[in-house]
């Protein structure tokens, strides 16, 4: 019971930061990069990363923590729309893609081989209507049946697709102030 109540605490805290940091960051690559960290150094997840695509699924920019070198695998194959099942299966539903185990069912990934005794879930960045990309996750396989973990997930996800059309409309009444 105390260490449901950590875990809830640690909960929203993440939440926090994460919303503190949407609230007074306008640069789009610090924003995704800070979301990341706090995932990882913050919340306790193993690994964390985000990629926001253009319209035809090609990679425009993004961020990780805890992955490393082995990140630019995946920025590859993004760059050239080549999109991984967990990203292909996020970007056709509305929801959470939890992969509990990843080294059997994501041999089209190289990030699954280092996901022993590791789930992924994985949500799509989102804001009214408008896909921009996904955050992946890699967490404890006992946390993933919790329902509140998932609402958590949903919820930064949520937020970080509010933060990225925020970032965007900015950027375009700026151009349309330049223009005039």
């Amino acid at each position: 019971k105390e260490n449901n109540l950590e875990r809830l605490n640690l909960v929203l805290n993440t939440v926090r930061n994460v919303n503190q940091l949407l609230v007074k960051e306008n640069d789009l690559n610090k924003l995704l990069q800070g979301v990341c960290n706090i995932l990882v150094d913050n919340h306790g997840y193993y690994s964390a990363w985000i990629a926001v695509l253009d319209d035809s699924n090609r990679l425009v920019t993004s961020a990780e923590a805890g992955i490393g070198e082995e990140f630019l695998s995946i920025t590859g194959r993004l760059r050239r729309g080549d999109l991984m099942d967990c990203v292909r299966e996020a970007f056709s539903q509305p929801g959470l893609v939890i992969t509990e185990d990843p080294i059997s069912k994501c041999s089209d990934c190289t990030l699954s081989r280092g996901y022993a005794g590791r789930s992924a879930i994985t949500a799509r960045l989102e804001h009214s209507g408008r896909v921009y990309g996904m955050l992946t996750i890699s967490i404890p396989k006992e946390i993933v049946p919790d329902t509140k973990e998932q609402g958590l997930i949903q919820e930064i996800a949520m937020d970080i697709g509010l933060g990225i059309d925020k970032i965007e409309g900015a950027k375009k009444r700026e151009q349309l102030e330049k223009m005039l």
